[in-house]
């Protein structure tokens, strides 16, 4: 019998897996990987990705493409082919692109949105103290983008309101 040329790939950059192709070998080949979840099963977490990649204009869009009528309450009506979204991680990350791209008054305007959805959603679960409602982290951007738009006693009243250092 010929022996059969053997070739050998790396899959998937970077990583330090090496396959075999050994054809009339008699070796089995490898099970592929299980499917793993991807960040366009979530917009949000797709978003939030681009972001943090810089990718400003990709990050829009897919907020756009995924926006989500809010109730007071913060739940989200579903769009088609997108599903329920949450309205308060929604208006952050649409805060935080204005931000990025230093509009400073529409950062403002979406996370203080944000922090109203998260304050009704907890009014309307009832559970009792609601003082921790609001992310401190959410308030610190927006006072990140009070003070950059030339408001720096609103800043400082974003501050107050994220609660003890």
């Amino acid at each position: 019998m010929q022996n059969a040329p053997c070739w050998t790939i790396l899959v998937g950059g970077g990583l330090a897996l090496w396959v075999a192709l050994c054809p009339g070998s008699g070796a089995a080949a490898p099970a592929p990987p299980p499917a793993a979840a991807t960040p366009t099963d979530d917009p949000l977490a797709l978003a939030a990705l681009l972001l943090s990649d810089g990718r400003l204009d990709q990050a829009a869009a897919v907020l756009a493409a995924a926006e989500p009528a809010a109730t007071a309450a913060g739940a989200a009506a579903p769009r088609p082919g997108v599903g329920a979204l949450d309205a308060a991680r929604y208006w952050s990350l649409v805060g935080l692109v204005a931000l990025q791209r230093q509009d400073y008054a529409a950062a403002d305007a979406a996370l203080e949105r944000a922090a109203s959805v998260a304050a009704a959603r907890c009014v309307a679960a009832d559970t009792g103290d609601c003082a921790d409602a609001v992310d401190p982290l959410l308030r610190l951007s927006q006072a990140r983008a009070r003070l950059l738009g030339g408001d720096p006693a609103g800043a400082l009243a974003a501050l107050a309101q994220g609660g003890p250092a």
